[in-house]
């Protein structure tokens, strides 16, 4: 799944989620066709619900590839989820989870808090923030990536405000992206075949 393939769509599922919310039933179907007509101007056939600030486009992009979005808006928070006809998937927001089968030799930093997770043809990317600062959260990589068998193949730093680590173990290879934040630091995991 290219997660660009799914901007416009996406893009549109966020617009739909604050332009309609609390707006009432004749607003949101008036939203729905607006947003079909746009959709399909771009060469989308998608079918677009809005629900009580929820939005479900389902259909087909510019190039016949299924689409599947939804999102849901809860208590302050949204979420959205998109799910490809390849069986790929990807989730944002707060209460994102690992994808089922994420490797349990990929060290997970402990009180990580998941912001997307996307999965595709044995690929896995998942993103967090961390309350560690930039250095700790390495050292931390380092130490728990050695510790599960993973070689360290190469290292990249840039004057304190990002670190690269990058391993492979078997027939899979791992990269470790961690981000200086103002507040603790920012995490990429990725993870698939070589």
């Amino acid at each position: 799944m290219n997660p660009l393939r799914y901007l416009a769509p996406a893009a549109l599922a966020a617009t739909l989620i604050l332009a309609a919310s609390g707006c009432g039933k004749a607003a949101d179907e008036a939203a729905e066709v607006a947003a079909e007509q746009a959709a399909a101007k771009e060469g989308h056939n998608l079918d677009v619900n809005l629900e009580g600030g929820n939005v479900k486009i389902s259909g087909t992009d510019a190039e016949g590839n299924a689409i599947n979005i939804e999102t849901k808006q809860e208590g302050g928070t949204a979420e959205m989820h998109i799910k490809g006809a390849d069986g790929a998937e990807a989730h944002y927001g707060e209460n994102t989870k690992l994808p089922a089968d994420f490797p349990k030799d990929v060290p997970q930093y402990e009180g990580m808090k998941l912001i997307s997770s996307m999965t595709e043809s044995g690929n896995m990317v998942v993103q967090a923030t961390l309350s560690a600062d930039l250095a700790a959260a390495k050292d931390y990589y380092v130490k728990a990536c050695k510790e599960q068998g993973w070689t360290e193949t190469q290292t990249m730093s840039t004057a304190g405000t990002m670190e690269m680590l990058h391993y492979e173990k078997d027939d899979r290879v791992l990269s470790v992206t961690l981000m200086k934040q103002d507040s603790g630091s920012m995490l990429n995991l990725v993870v698939g075949p070589k």
